[in-house]
């Protein structure tokens, strides 16, 4: 019976017993929805058909696909230059504050000419730079250097004439 009308048993069971439970007003219904049903599917059918995919199209996919890497690639290489010669200015700029203040700060100079120097450098750095953002700290430090070089002097000749006129 179901070699005949074409259907499989499964969906000729399912039918019947969905045909017992409705009453014979709704086996109209059910007939039109069935018919849809089949109507939906042939269009399904023939969509899927038409989505198949041309050697053009992939052609295209593949040649934007192969251009992606390249072009992450040229942008990663480019991000990293920027930011090395970032890195590479800011190692250059320590490197010569630090030439700076060790010429500010050497003990070998008179404490004005220091001073002027010290001036002279915070006139020359940004305004947002470190070490402009506390100049007094820096005056604190060299003058807690001049103190203790003071005081080490100071140690040493009582030290000498201590131990001279222990001997």
């Amino acid at each position: 019976m179901s070699a005949e009308s074409g259907h499989s048993p499964e969906t000729t069971i399912g039918q019947s017993h969905i045909e017992s439970l409705r009453g014979r007003d709704d086996l109209a219904l059910v007939a039109g929805l069935s018919a849809r049903v089949a109507t939906l599917e042939g269009q399904l059918r023939e969509q899927s058909k038409s989505l198949k995919i041309t050697p053009r199209m992939l052609t295209v996919i593949g040649s934007v696909i192969a251009a992606v890497i390249p072009l992450t690639t040229a942008i990663d290489g480019y991000l990293k230059w920027r930011a090395d010669l970032a890195v590479t200015a800011q190692q250059q700029l320590h490197a010569a504050r630090m030439d700076s203040l060790k010429t500010v700060l050497s003990a070998q100079l008179p404490e004005l000419e220091r001073e002027s120097r010290l001036r002279l450098l915070l006139a020359m750095l940004e305004p947002q730079d470190a070490i402009h953002a506390s100049p007094e700290a820096l005056e604190y430090q060299q003058a807690k250097r001049m103190s203790d070089a003071a005081t080490t002097k100071v140690n040493a000749r009582a030290r000498r004439l201590l131990g001279s006129d222990l001997l």
